[in-house]
């Protein structure tokens, strides 16, 4: 094998693992559901992390659902949460669970644009 053979896939790899560092950022879909249905000791967020929709909440703020259907939420319940773009098609469904809230107050919204 001459040397000119024996380099090229050494250069392909390298090519390879170049276009890796470079990939796309992850697309966030929207119309996540969280349920809740046993004791959660924080606020609650349709676009929060799954399964019980802590922080992060950085999935995308659109069209996500959350159901309450057992246990007690300590904290704010939320459809979804964004840092300052517009969210729409939000819900919370509250059925046979207990929203309790902070120290502060009890929150249930279907978004907050901003922080909460």
């Amino acid at each position: 094998m001459t040397r000119s053979r024996r380099l090229i896939p050494v250069i392909s790899l390298l090519a390879l693992g170049v276009g890796l560092a470079f990939a796309p950022p992850e697309i966030r879909a929207a119309g996540q559901t969280i349920t809740i249905n046993s004791n959660v000791d924080h606020s609650v967020h349709g676009n929060g992390t799954s399964p019980d929709g802590g922080l992060p909440h950085d999935a995308d703020p659109n069209d996500n659902t959350v159901n309450v259907s057992g246990g007690t939420v300590t904290g704010g319940v939320f459809g979804a949460n964004s840092g300052g773009e517009d969210i729409t098609g939000n819900e919370v469904t509250v059925s046979n669970g207990t929203i309790t809230g902070d120290s502060t107050d009890v929150a249930i919204y279907g978004g907050v644009i901003g922080s909460s």
